[in-house]
């Protein structure tokens, strides 16, 4: 907490100054001399002026460019963590700034203001932006660090606001991260020079959440499918245009659809439903029940957005009772999927996680004013578990877990003095259990405290992938937990060195681990050639190859894939035909390189592990580096090179024949042949390549001589090429990889 006194002498400063001010200048006050300061003003003490009395520019010129006005020196985001107060309720600090609009960066003007906070554990953020006219004076946003601009964030303003406008983070979760203000003058409404005020009041107002949410609240939370009487999960259809965010497909029914629940006496369900884009003008959901309980939402009716969407909840019914939901669309293409999930009592929130993702955590804040609040906690089948509770304040909190919402029956604690407090939950499994997270005065400094809660589940049963060993040697893995473990998920996480390693294995499941990320450095103007290879079960199990590098951006570039989905089981990707890897302007080629190699799931059947190998060669990648052999079909050179007109094609005898041709991605990526079909005859053409290669196959004709080359029939992809042809034709291959 900041100090009262130390807040008293910053206000006698900013009362000294605005005795002067007066005496120098005869301009109209600035905002900050006509409002009375709150206790909780003044970054810096003394006050060294703007913005928020650090005495620079937050954040620099423009764009987030930390450059003062006037083209000199360096004006960085203003950090204001240190100043901003945190209580066990709303508490409010404030702050000045200022900005003189948009102009060259070595005119003087200042255009836009950045500020950063770090946002503690159990703690949202409200920002009310004040200033001395009637005009929109700026654009504003709210979000994560790293803002460039006002669009974007988690909330934001623009044309038509209002001086006293405000921006919040309420219903996301902050705790825990960094948060920027991004403030913009608008045009040269800023600009004292045209007669509008260039000061602002910036109010920051921070206050409990838990969840996200402001303050103290609490809610339903499902927790988990419950099948309608016939053992179905779901009522109507929203696949066919409703993405990823639907689970019926097309087929299944067309939308127009029923099902019956019966609820027994105590119990209560939450009524809940995944909709298309169309939802609103095409598709109807109607719930009646045998109490007279009904829940609607009609067409036109606004209930939903155009955007499509999961998991929205409708309302909730209890036993006992009897409810009959329909489902409607009037092109029969599908719009709602409605479906039950149990209801937890109203809690702060709720844990809930897999064996996939085995740890997730939730924030909020206890104290003199907030004793305690409820979590609910999911154990899924074949899980145990164990709930950590974390602070940093100083204070005692303690944890303890009740079987029963109304927090009778405990069945585990952790309510000594230690932080973190541990409480395993030994065998239970399967069930829901309710976490109390209580704030105990007596030990306590602090009047309140932001805490991390954090479910953590260990498998009763091992699923796949639990225990891995990526970045051996191929049928070396030690998968009894003690070897290397998992290569890494993302690709900023430290991806395994594998430079010098030139072939090695990994492993990879349906949700459990779906991808991983490898490393190896590439010497100057040299290239790799990286392979992918693994087993199918099922023709659709489908791995990808992505080779990227990292350029200091938020996402890494890409240099090369093997992505189709008819890779059956081998792909190849080089950085040969990167223009990124081999262009100068990029800043890759003559300098060494760490090259990333991402093995992504496309498709894998549930519930398997799935071994894959990639193998790898580095070479000089610069001048001439690939000497054939040229010599294809038996020519003894190179059969013609062009994909559009007739170029030097090497003749074919009028026969069956087999032939052997060579091509290279490169330096090598068209052959032409050229053969005379006789009349009453027709031909078939097949194309062999080793796996992971890709090599098109097309088979083309030219109306006259010089004309472009039309394509009569065509095979491309990955895998051996078929194609047939009743003319006289030029057979071109085109390589890729």
């Amino acid at each position: 907490m900041r100090s009262d006194v130390a807040r008293s002498i910053a206000l006698v400063m900013l009362m000294i100054v605005s005795v002067q001010m007066p005496m120098f200048d005869n301009a109209e006050e600035p905002v900050e001399l006509k409002e009375e300061p709150a206790i909780e003003m003044v970054a810096q003490n003394p006050c060294q002026g703007y913005d928020a009395c650090l005495g620079l520019d937050a954040g620099g010129y423009n764009s987030r460019l930390e450059v003062c006005p006037g083209g000199t020196g360096t004006c960085p985001v203003a950090n204001l963590t240190s100043y901003v107060d945190y209580g066990s309720g709303s508490t409010t600090t404030t702050f000045y700034g200022y900005m003189d609009g948009f102009g060259s960066a070595t005119s003087g003007l200042d255009d836009d203001d950045v500020y950063t906070m770090w946002v503690p554990w159990g703690y949202g953020v409200n920002v009310t932006i004040s200033w001395n006219s009637t005009v929109t004076m700026m654009y504003g946003a709210i979000g994560a660090s790293g803002l460039t601009s006002t669009y974007g964030g988690y909330d934001s303003f623009g044309y038509g606001a209002s001086s006293g406008v405000t921006l919040s983070t309420v219903g996301t979760a902050v705790s825990g991260t960094a948060l920027d203000i991004y403030l913009d003058c608008y045009s040269s409404y800023c600009k004292t020079s045209y007669g509008y005020t260039s000061d602002y009041r910036m109010d920051i107002e921070t206050w409990p959440s838990d969840g996200g949410n402001y303050g103290d609240g609490t809610s339903q939370f499902g927790t988990g499918a419950s099948t309608w009487d016939d053992g179905s999960t779901y009522v109507g259809m929203c696949g066919q245009y409703g993405g990823s965010y639907c689970e019926v497909g097309p087929g299944t029914n067309n939308g127009n659809d029923q099902g019956t629940k019966t609820i027994a006496s105590g119990e209560s369900f939450g009524l809940f439903y995944n909709h298309d884009n169309y939802a609103n003008s095409e598709s109807s959901i109607t719930a009646s029940c045998t109490s007279g309980a009904s829940w609607s939402a009609a067409r036109y009716s606004g209930t939903v957005s155009s955007i499509d969407a999961s998991a929205v909840y409708a309302t909730s019914f209890t036993g006992p009772d009897v409810c009959t939901v329909t489902t409607t669309d009037s092109l029969s293409d599908g719009g709602y999927e409605v479906y039950w999930a149990g209801l937890t009592p109203a809690v702060s929130g709720l844990l809930s996680t897999t064996l996939a993702n085995p740890s997730v955590s939730t924030y909020g804040v206890v104290g003199t004013s907030d004793a305690y609040d409820v979590y609910a906690v999911v154990i899924p089948s074949n899980s145990f578990a164990n709930i950590t509770l974390e602070w940093n304040e100083n204070a005692d909190l303690d944890l303890r877990i009740y079987s029963d919402s109304g927090l009778v029956s405990l069945i585990a604690s952790s309510a000594g003095s230690s932080n973190p407090e541990v409480a395993d939950l030994g065998s239970t499994t399967d069930t829901t259990v309710y976490a109390k997270v209580s704030y105990f005065g007596a030990y306590s400094t602090d009047p309140a405290a932001g805490y991390r809660i954090t479910l953590n589940l260990l498998p009763s049963v091992f699923p796949p992938c639990w225990n891995q060993d990526d970045g051996t040697a191929p049928g070396t893995g030690v998968y009894d937990g003690s070897g290397s473990g998992d290569a890494a998920d993302v690709w900023n996480s430290n991806p395994m060195d594998m430079t010098g390693t030139t072939t090695f294995s990994g492993m990879l499941c349906d949700d459990y681990d779906e991808e991983d990320w490898y490393a190896i450095t590439i010497p100057a103007y040299h290239g790799a050639y990286v392979k992918l290879t693994w087993d199918q079960t099922v023709f659709t199990d489908d791995l990808r190859l992505y080779l990227y590098v990292d350029r200091g951006y938020t996402t890494p570039s890409t240099v090369a894939s093997a992505s189709s989905s008819a890779l059956d089981g081998a792909g190849v990707a080089t950085t040969n035909e990167s223009y990124l890897w081999t262009g100068v302007f990029y800043g890759l080629w003559g300098t060494p390189t760490e090259l990333l190699i991402n093995v992504d799931k496309y498709s894998l059947t549930s519930e398997l592990e799935f071994n894959y190998t990639v193998e790898y060669s580095v070479y000089n990648q610069s001048g001439d580096y690939w000497g054939g052999p040229w010599d294809d079909a038996g020519s003894g050179t190179d059969a013609g090179n062009s994909s559009s007109y007739v170029q030097n094609p090497v003749q074919l005898v009028s026969m069956n024949n087999t032939y052997t041709g060579y091509g290279h991605d490169d330096l090598d990526m068209y052959d032409q042949y050229q053969i005379f079909v006789p009349p009453s005859y027709s031909m078939r053409v097949q194309l062999d390549a080793p796996d992971g290669n890709d090599v098109d196959l097309y088979v083309k004709y030219e109306a006259s001589a010089g004309a472009y080359m039309s394509t009569l029939e065509s095979s491309t992809g990955y895998g051996d090429r078929t194609s047939g042809s009743c003319q006289a034709m030029a057979i071109r291959t085109c390589t890729s990889s």
